[in-house]
């Protein structure tokens, strides 16, 4: 449950999951089996030395966090889009 970051400031509300030093092609394939399973579009970038990690836009971070919320531990909830 932490290797991700959500962002929030006054204009901004976005989610990355760090996915470390896979391949981009596993990366893009976790992105397209995301998308497939849980209608959640996902972007790949490339973070260089940290690897690859998975982009949520504002839209998309409002559905991943409606999907892991009831799964989430309570001390994890500062993570979660506050809706």
């Amino acid at each position: 449950m932490d290797d991700g970051t959500f962002y929030h400031n006054n204009h901004n509300r976005y989610s990355m999951i760090y996915l470390g030093r896979v391949s981009k092609a596993e990366a893009n394939m976790v992105a397209k089996v995301i998308k497939q399973n849980f209608s959640i579009s996902p972007k790949v970038y490339d973070k260089k030395e940290k690897g690859f990690a998975l982009f949520f836009s504002v839209i998309e971070t409002k559905k991943l966090h409606n999907l892991v919320k009831p799964f989430m531990l309570s001390t994890f909830n500062y993570k979660l889009y506050s809706l």
